[in-house]
């Protein structure tokens, strides 16, 4: 879900399609938990006024985070996630100048959305707990889905 697709001063969410829906029939797909986190975290993200490209790359860099599942070799993705992190920091220092403060604002918003993306994997598991029986899904959606 984009940040964008959110306004929430009116908890209202616009999916890419063009419906739109408040935060009451929003629920009847989520829960409430997970809303409210994506509607403060979407509100924090849209408040920096980033880009298209810094809000890809800040996106991006807690799927570095090296204790997410087993690697191999975290070495390597801790590396990884230090190039975008000094991709990130002389991207921002190029386009906002005036605002030496912006990295480290932006930093604040990783737990916010690690806990995002934790209650995002609850309620991956609750649908597929609740529709597994019902529905045959392919075996590479359960281990996208795994936690």
């Amino acid at each position: 879900m984009s940040h964008n697709a959110f306004n929430h001063q009116h908890g209202l969410f616009t999916f890419f399609w063009g419906e739109t829906m408040d935060v009451e029939k929003l629920s009847t797909l989520h829960s409430m938990e997970f809303i409210e986190a994506l509607l403060t975290v979407s509100a924090h993200i849209q408040k920096l006024e980033l880009s298209q490209t810094e809000t890809i790359i800040l996106s991006c860099i807690p799927l570095f985070f090296t204790d997410r599942c087993k690697l191999k070799c975290p070495e390597k993705a801790e590396e990884g996630q230090r190039l975008m992190l000094e991709t990130f920091s002389y991207l921002l220092g190029k386009m906002h100048p005036e605002d030496p403060m912006r990295l480290a604002q932006c930093l604040l918003l990783f737990p916010e959305l690690r806990s995002c993306s934790i209650l995002f994997s609850k309620e991956e598991e609750n649908f597929t707990v609740t529709w597994n029986d019902k529905v045959n899904f392919p075996p590479l959606l359960y281990e996208l889905w795994s936690p």
